[in-house]
């Protein structure tokens, strides 16, 4: 039998001692695949870079800051305050560039306020809104508002109807009328105590023939500090024959006593109803409960309604 001693290359040792093991490995960290190794440098400077730069410190201004005010109980502003401001914040960099004044509200509190002019300042301290965790208020410009703090009162006011158009010829407006014809309002003294009435929206007529109601028809107040407490009303239109007035003479009369006499009198009413009335178709009738009032006035059937009694002129016996 024989034997035949192993062949070793001369690249590659059979037999590599830890130190040579050691040698190769830092050689081949230092100074193979530079390509590799700086593109991967760089990335992780990037990252740690952009990391840093996320959550170093920064600031940001807003401008047109919703404003608003938490008030005293029972109060409202009487003037006309400012409504947005411009606000600095500082914070995380990502936070800061999630803000949006779309979602942002300035709530300052002056409920310890007394009535009266007063000037509301602004600061970290009466200022208060809703933000993201790590951002805070840095600065607010303007930093006072003047106020004016009056009591809020409530008023009923006069409903006053507000037409536009005309009906159809020969018909005429002849009255509106709101239901209910009085509102509740109610906003700073000094604004309130200034009305005398309130208005509905503009009711327009477009040729109607006939009387008609509109349900649903809101209040103006004309003023945008004083709000309606009842902001809706229906509006009763009454078209018809523009009236006219007419002397009957020997017009029946029955007194309070039950004694009859004639008078002359003048009646009121549309043009077509109260032309085909006749003398011996009215009737007056005093109450015996209250003969100084005045008498019952009786027509034909319909026409009650479209007639009204105007004067009496004289009483014979």
């Amino acid at each position: 039998m024989s034997f035949r001693l192993p062949q070793f290359s001369r690249q590659t040792p059979a037999f590599t001692s830890p130190g040579e093991r050691v040698r190769r490995v830092v050689r081949e960290i230092l100074f193979e695949n530079w390509t590799l190794k700086l593109l991967a440098f760089a990335i992780t400077f990037g990252l740690w870079y952009a990391v840093n730069e996320a959550r170093s410190p920064a600031t940001i201004r807003l401008r047109g800051v919703p404003l608003t005010f938490l008030l005293p109980p029972d109060t409202e502003i009487g003037n006309d305050p400012r409504d947005e401001v411009d606000v600095t914040f500082t914070g995380n960099r990502q936070r800061l560039d999630e803000l949006n004044t779309r979602n942002l509200a300035l709530n300052v509190d002056v409920s310890n306020y007394r009535l009266g002019e007063r000037v509301a300042r602004l600061n970290e301290q009466t200022a208060k809104m809703e933000l993201p965790e790590g951002v805070r208020i840095g600065k607010i410009e303007p930093n006072t508002v003047p106020l004016k703090l009056e009591r809020r009162i409530e008023r009923t006011l006069d409903v006053v109807v507000q037409v536009e158009g005309k009906p159809a010829a020969p018909n005429e407006l002849l009255a509106t009328r709101a239901i209910p014809a009085r509102v509740r309002v109610a906003g700073p003294e000094s604004h309130v105590n200034r009305l005398t009435n309130v208005s509905t929206e503009t009711v327009t007529l477009d040729n109607p023939t006939e009387s008609f109601v509109i349900n649903e028809v809101a209040i103006d107040t004309g003023d945008t500090k004083v709000i309606a407490l009842d902001p809706i009303v229906s509006v009763a239109v009454q078209i018809g024959e523009p009236p006219v007035e007419r002397r009957f003479t020997g017009v029946r009369v029955l007194n309070a006593d039950g004694t009859t006499k004639n008078a002359n009198v003048v009646l009121r009413g549309a043009r077509s109803v109260i032309e085909r009335l006749q003398s011996n178709q009215i009737e007056l009738i005093f109450a015996p409960d209250a003969p100084n009032e005045n008498p019952r006035l009786l027509v034909p059937a319909g026409m009650s309604s479209q007639i009204s009694l105007v004067k009496i002129e004289s009483v014979s016996r």
